[in-house]
């Protein structure tokens, strides 16, 4: 697979005429807001007070600043992810029967059972998993917990798995590309708020994207800005979770 093929799917299929409208950073996340909505990525801060975007995304083309997701310096590509998910994910774009708000791994435990299932990044309450399937975890932290596997052990594992449940944080990272040429026997679900909701993602062997849809944008921001957690927003009804099937 070309590496940046899908990335560049994403960024030419968003409108030309589509302008940034405003940009916000947060501890945890980042969001985009354009004529289509507003769109969140994790924040995978390194130093943004380097970055050339600083003070600049303002009226900027909303496909000029999706291009970022391609950097490396991921502070730049988590604002990129998020002008990517503000065009596909914005409220003005989704799909108002796609809406569920389950969580992807209440629904897919039967699906699982007996099976050799990783996750990778390790999910809140994830280890519950492991009454039913054969879970392996695998995290960048490994400190999270004794059973976690680092990352780099992706390219012994993933080849035999029958499901793969990957956090979206791995398009900021560049991870994503290969963790999908190892997988081709597998499921595979893309999961968390970084998710782009659209069908060019399907191409890609990809099985079900597991995302979200901010609804009110403004309390949403004015959350995340004092530092709330993603489950606080969603407890406060601001974003709806939704989970989408390749058709």
């Amino acid at each position: 697979m070309y590496q940046w093929k899908m990335y560049d799917e994403l960024i030419e299929n968003i409108k030309d005429d589509y302008r940034v409208e405003s940009a916000f950073v947060s501890p945890y996340w980042v969001g985009v807001k354009s004529e289509a909505g507003l769109g969140l990525a994790m924040n995978m801060n390194v130093s943004p007070a380097h970055s050339s975007l600083v003070g600049k995304m303002k009226n900027m083309k909303l496909k000029d600043l999706a291009s970022y997701a391609k950097s490396w310096d991921f502070y730049e590509a988590s604002l990129g992810m998020a002008a990517i998910n503000s065009y596909y994910n914005g409220k003005n774009n989704a799909n108002e029967t796609s809406y569920d708000n389950l969580n992807i791994f209440d629904i897919i435990q039967d699906r699982v059972k007996g099976k050799k299932v990783t996750v990778v990044g390790h999910f809140p309450n994830i280890e519950r998993l492991r009454e039913i399937c054969d879970l392996s975890i695998l995290e960048r932290k490994v400190d999270l917990s004794p059973y976690d596997l680092p990352d780099t052990a992706c390219e012994f594992i993933l080849p035999e798995q029958d499901f793969l449940f990957t956090t979206a944080v791995t398009l900021i990272n560049k991870t994503l590309p290969r963790l999908l040429e190892l997988s081709k026997k597998a499921e595979i679900y893309i999961v968390g708020p970084t998710t782009p909701l659209t069908n060019i993602m399907f191409d890609y062997g990809i099985t079900c994207l597991s995302g979200s849809i901010v609804k009110e944008e403004e309390m949403a921001k004015d959350l995340f800005l004092e530092g709330a957690t993603l489950h606080q927003v969603i407890k406060n009804n601001h974003i709806k979770m939704v989970n989408i099937r390749k058709p």
